[in-house]
């Protein structure tokens, strides 16, 4: 969260006329520093997504316009609070702001990437995380995992870790290239959960 501090400036300035010193106090008060956030990382699971920050502009004037790049998907891309409608892949947005009143522009990014789509009850049968992940990946289920399969989204084997026996195990995931995954979790029940992964050095 940002918040707008008003800064307030002193100045003393003497003056001589003749023999005699005046001096006069004034105070200017300085409006709080223009700042732009487009929000942290979101995930799209396919229903409609707010994009931005909470705010997504502050201080300045607070006269603000407002881009959002690329504009597919997007209900408004000059709001400062887009409401995503469709995503067909990871997408970094970017909005320019600008401060009509100064005119002075500042731009931040947030990356929207794709969920698994999985429904409420499956979400809660496994866990993977953190995802995005770098080196290591943690995945965790109700039960027994029998295996997982990490492919990419072409559908090319990467990883395949066999009767891990246990409900819970780690991934080693710092050899496999940057980019986006799909992991299968195959249960002993016969269930298979899949996830959509991010891996991100």
């Amino acid at each position: 969260m940002i918040r707008s501090i008003t800064a307030f400036i002193t100045f003393v300035a003497t003056v001589l006329v003749g023999q005699a010193q005046t001096v006069a106090l004034f105070t200017i008060a300085q409006p709080p520093q223009f700042q732009v956030d487009a929000g942290g990382t979101q995930y799209y699971y396919g229903s409609p997504l707010t994009l931005g920050g909470q705010p997504t502009a502050s201080g300045g004037s607070a006269a603000y316009t407002f881009v959002w790049e690329p504009s597919e998907g997007l209900d408004d891309p000059t709001a400062a609070n887009p409401v995503l409608l469709e995503l067909a892949a990871a997408t970094l947005f970017t909005v320019t702001v600008t401060d009509v009143a100064i005119n002075c522009v500042r731009v931040s990014e947030v990356e929207v990437l794709l969920s698994t789509g999985l429904g409420e009850q499956e979400a809660r049968t496994s866990s993977v995380y953190p995802n995005p992940a770098s080196t290591s990946l943690r995945v965790e289920a109700q039960e027994v995992i029998h295996s997982i399969t990490l492919r990419s989204l072409a559908g090319r084997s990467v990883m395949l870790v066999a009767h891990p026996s246990a409900s819970s195990t780690r991934l080693d995931i710092g050899h496999v290239p940057d980019g986006l995954y799909l992991l299968t979790i195959t249960l002993a029940s016969g269930r298979t959960v899949n996830h959509k992964l991010c891996k991100a050095t």
